[in-house]
């Protein structure tokens, strides 16, 4: 899973960045501390205040939270985070998931550990060995208004 290098591209640097931005907009369908601080430890490392071998060594609890839903262990914390999910504002989980609520059929467990998935991809990107193109599942959780945030608005240099 994990490159051997701690060599990162200024690209590879901005995308790591971006995912990480739009992980954490996810916080209210990461209510596990795992995921949350996954997050934060990648913008730690990002921002020099963590190594490489912090990041590998928490990947493991980060991807924990997200067999912890998938699996329901704990699964009365597991039914409270679906129930959180299903209260939550028709118009604020589009909004979460960037309009593509329907890609989940209104599933809300799928929703919620896709979501812990796509935090753990935020947090060891660009550190993983096949990372070529991002997964079609994570388009949901990608924001245009950060993208542009980040690399400029490619819309207006035509």
């Amino acid at each position: 899973m994990w490159k051997s290098s701690d060599d990162k591209s200024e690209i590879e640097r901005k995308l790591h960045k971006y995912y990480l931005a739009c992980a954490r907009r996810l916080f209210p369908l990461l209510s596990q501390p795992e995921s949350r601080e996954g997050i934060a430890l990648g913008e730690k490392y990002l921002a020099g205040s963590a190594s490489l071998d912090e990041l590998r060594e928490y990947d493991w609890y980060s991807e924990g939270a997200v067999f912890a839903i998938e699996y329901d262990k704990g699964a009365e914390d597991v039914a409270n985070m679906i129930s959180d999910v299903r209260s939550m504002p028709r118009v604020e989980l589009v909004a979460l998931l960037n309009g593509f609520d329907r890609a989940f059929e209104n599933d809300s467990k799928r929703i919620l550990y896709m979501a812990a998935y796509f935090a753990n991809f935020a947090m060891i990107y660009p550190f993983m060995r096949n990372r070529g193109t991002i997964s079609q599942q994570y388009t949901p959780f990608l924001n245009a208004d950060l993208f542009d945030e980040h690399f400029g608005d490619q819309r207006s240099s035509k």
